[in-house]
């Protein structure tokens, strides 16, 4: 949790904290799935939100499910800046970490309004299952990239090179390259202008 948090502090360039841990309510299970409705917690998520938070993610270890699909790793409502995500189906080692940053970047994402990316692999495509979230990037495409900055404003050099930072130590080498290549290039691009 401790990462997670850090993680997210670190993507979206904004204070994070971990909340209380909360009882789940029954309404929220489905009986005859075992499963729980994820749009039902991030609604309830939402009006516990304070107005001066950015959103509120819940996380749990339930499996989840929402309107017509069997399960769903997470949910991030738009309008509203909540959302929910499930360590459920993301199975042991080191991927955990990884996937789970994935679908809370994602979700939180779309409470930043964000949809589905069309455009790149992106972090914000979407997935329906492990060897699609694999596949998928942990990173934004420049078009997601570029509305999230929009959003919130950060420093997109310093954010780039701050994940690098946590990326080398967390182990994950892959996207601290990525991280230190793109901010490279946007340092280079700045002294050039």
């Amino acid at each position: 949790m401790p990462r997670l948090r850090r993680f997210v502090a670190l993507f979206f360039d904004r204070p994070a904290e971990l909340l209380p841990r909360r009882k789940l309510k029954r309404a929220w299970l489905h009986r005859h799935r075992g499963q729980l409705d994820a749009e039902a917690i991030a609604g309830d998520l939402a009006r516990r939100l304070v107005p001066t938070s950015l959103g509120l993610m819940g996380l749990l270890g339930s499996d989840l499910y929402a309107a017509d699909l069997n399960f769903v790793f997470g949910v991030g409502l738009f309008s509203e800046r909540a959302g929910v995500q499930s360590l459920h189906r993301y199975g042991d080692g080191p991927p955990l970490l990884l996937r789970t940053m994935k679908v809370a970047s994602h979700e939180l994402g779309h409470m930043l309004g964000l949809r589905h990316c069309v455009f790149y692999r992106c972090g914000m495509n979407g997935s329906n299952s492990l060897a699609e979230l694999d596949r998928q990037p942990l990173h934004l495409c420049p078009v997601c990239i570029a509305k999230l900055q929009h959003e919130l404003g950060f420093d997109a050099v310093r954010r780039y090179r701050a994940l690098g930072r946590f990326y080398r130590e967390v182990g994950l080498v892959a996207q601290a390259r990525f991280v230190d290549a793109r901010a490279g290039q946007l340092a280079g691009a700045r002294v050039e202008d």
